[in-house]
C-alpha cells in the first residue's frame, strides 16, 4: 500500500532531485534495419545503460541529437551512425567543402541539449566523409587526378587542428585532389587480465636469503620485559627442543 507521506492537504508535488537507480545497468544494442534500439541482442551492441545514461544519433542531414535509451523510440530514416553519449569525447571529423572544392577537418565535443544540432554549416554544400573519435589516429590521404603521382601523405589527427565548436569551419586538409581520406584508429588496448602472475615463492632459504629457517633473530624476541643470557645458545636449545618431538613436550 506505501507509505503515508503527510497528513496535511499538498497543493504541488515537484521532484528535486532524480537519482540514478541502483540496480545493474541493462546491455542495449541498435537494429540498423528497423532503426530501433532493443535488449534481445539483434545488430551492434552500444553498452550497458542505467539510469540517465544517453546515446547521440547522426544523420544524413548532417546533424546530431542526444536522447536517452528507450526502446520504444524509432530513429529517422536518414540514420547514419548511433552510439553511446560521452561527454567528454572528441570527435574528428572530414568533409569536402563544394564552395571551396577543398577538403576539411574539425574537432569537437558534442553540445548536450534536447534539441538537433548541425556539426556542418547548414544550408552548405558539404559532403561528410568520415569520422573518428578514436584517440592518436592518423589520417591517411591519398591524392588522384593530375596528383595522382604524389605519395600517399599521412596526417597525425590530435596534433593537425586543435578542439573547436562543432561550429568551427576547421581546417584545410590540402591543395591537391584527393582521391580517397580513410582514419587510421589505434588498436584497442588489451583488457589486463585478471590473473596477474603468481607472487614469486620464497626459497628454502626464506625471504632474507642467507638465514636459515631455524635460525632464531634475538631482535624479534627481545621484549622490554625480556632480558637475554648472554650464555645461552638458543638456537641449539631450540634444535634440541624440536629432537624431542611435541609429545614429550606435552607435560603438564
Amino acid at each position: 500500500m506505501g507509505n503515508l507521506v503527510t497528513r496535511y492537504p499538498i497543493n504541488k508535488i515537484v521532484l528535486k532531485e532524480r537519482c540514478a537507480s541502483t540496480l545493474g545497468g541493462q546491455n542495449i544494442w541498435y537494429d540498423e534495419d528497423v532503426r530501433r534500439l532493443n535488449t534481445d541482442g539483434r545488430g551492434m551492441l552500444l553498452g550497458e545503460f542505467k539510469g540517465e545514461d544517453k546515446i547521440v544519433v547522426w544523420t544524413a542531414k548532417n546533424q546530431y541529437y542526444i536522447t536517452g535509451f528507450d526502446v520504444q523510440q524509432h530513429f529517422p530514416d536518414d540514420t547514419i551512425r548511433v552510439e553511446r553519449y560521452v561527454a567528454s569525447r572528441v570527435y574528428s571529423v572530414c568533409y569536402y567543402d563544394g564552395e571551396q572544392n577543398y577538403y576539411y577537418m574539425k574537432r569537437f565535443q558534442l553540445e548536450e541539449g534536447d534539441k538537433t544540432q548541425f556539426f556542418l554549416e547548414e544550408g552548405a554544400p558539404m559532403r561528410f566523409e568520415s569520422m573518428t573519435y578514436r584517440k592518436g589516429a592518423t589520417l591517411e590521404i591519398t591524392f588522384g587526378g593530375q596528383h595522382e603521382q604524389r605519395p600517399t601523405e599521412m596526417v597525425d589527427v590530435d596534433e593537425f587542428i586543435a578542439v573547436k565548436s562543432h561550429r568551427a569551419k576547421g581546417k584545410r586538409l590540402t591543395t591537391y585532389e584527393v582521391a580517397t581520406l580513410r582514419f587510421i584508429e589505434p588498436e584497442e588496448p588489451e583488457v589486463a587480465d585478471e590473473d596477474m602472475e603468481d607472487e614469486p615463492l620464497m626459497d628454502d632459504e626464506g625471504m632474507d636469503g642467507g638465514v636459515e629457517d631455524d635460525a632464531i633473530d634475538m631482535d624479534d624476541i627481545i621484549g622490554e620485559d625480556i632480558t637475554v643470557d648472554p650464555n645461552v645458545d638458543y638456537n641449539e636449545r631450540a634444535e634440541t627442543i624440536e629432537i624431542l618431538g611435541g609429545s614429550q613436550l606435552n607435560l603438564f
